[in-house]
């Protein structure tokens, strides 16, 4: 049996979150902060492995062709300077200060695999490695139910007189393919830019909250306890196997 065949069209999907052990209790409290995005823009110049910041964060990009050019005007000339093809980033200021709740989206139909002669799924073996080597020495809390954790993210936000808004990153090939989003469409937006990453980053499977307008600080946001639809399942540890494991059950 394959996963297409037990799920047919439907699928299961599972939020995770990732935290350092003295926020453990903080989180299944319900206790959720979000960063501004300039914390995860110049992250990437602290870290010592590559893979998990990205500077340019909530920016938009485009891939000069060769026919294309930069003009420099002075007061005395006109200079045609040369265009190596390479993939061209640009940022609105106001996106840095856009606060941001990091997950782990878990697909069953495309991130586990069935364990032969059982009933049982477990995590894709290039699955589990990536999330390992991402979230060494954090603790795995499993959000169980995942539409009563979005239910009350956005009654939260209401409370607190914020705009939500959610959904998982669509990671795309810069060097490649244009940006999802028209140059118009970021002009117009800039904020859903946080919605796109370049593909490089695409072993993340990330699941954004986004507040949807530019603060001076960054919030906490408190959903009250939600140990009813989350669980910590323990330390993610070098050569311990993520203790995700699903079973089902045939009718």
């Amino acid at each position: 049996m394959n996963m297409k065949n037990l799920l047919g069209d439907s699928d299961v999907t599972i939020l995770v979150k990732f935290v350092d052990p003295q926020f453990i209790e903080t989180t299944l409290n319900g206790n959720f902060y979000f960063a501004r995005n300039k914390y995860f823009i110049e992250l990437e110049e602290k870290e010592e492995d590559i893979g998990i910041a990205d500077k340019n964060e909530g920016g938009w990009s485009f891939l000069p062709q060769k026919s294309d050019q930069i003009i420099l005007e002075t007061d005395d000339e006109r200079i045609v300077l040369p265009i190596n093809p390479n993939v061209i980033h640009t940022r609105y200021d106001v996106t840095e200060q856009i606060p941001i709740c990091c997950f782990v989206y878990l697909s069953v139909k495309k991130d586990f695999e069935i364990v032969p002669n059982t009933n049982k799924l477990k995590l894709k073996p290039e699955v589990e490695t990536e999330l390992r080597k991402q979230f060494i020495g954090r603790h795995l809390i499993l959000i169980s139910d995942m539409w009563k954790a979005l239910e009350r993210f956005e009654k939260s936000a209401e409370v607190m007189n914020f705009h939500l808004a959610r959904g998982m990153v669509e990671y795309f090939d810069e060097q490649n393919d244009p940006h999802p989003l028209s140059r118009e469409e970021y002009e117009k937006n800039p904020i859903a830019a946080l919605f796109y990453k370049s593909k490089f980053f695409e072993h993340q499977k990330e699941y954004r909250f986004i507040i949807n307008k530019p603060l001076d600080e960054d919030v906490m946001v408190e959903l009250g306890d939600i140990k009813d639809i989350a669980k910590d399942l323990g330390v993610v540890g070098v050569d311990k196997q993520l203790p995700i494991e699903l079973i089902f059950k045939e009718d």
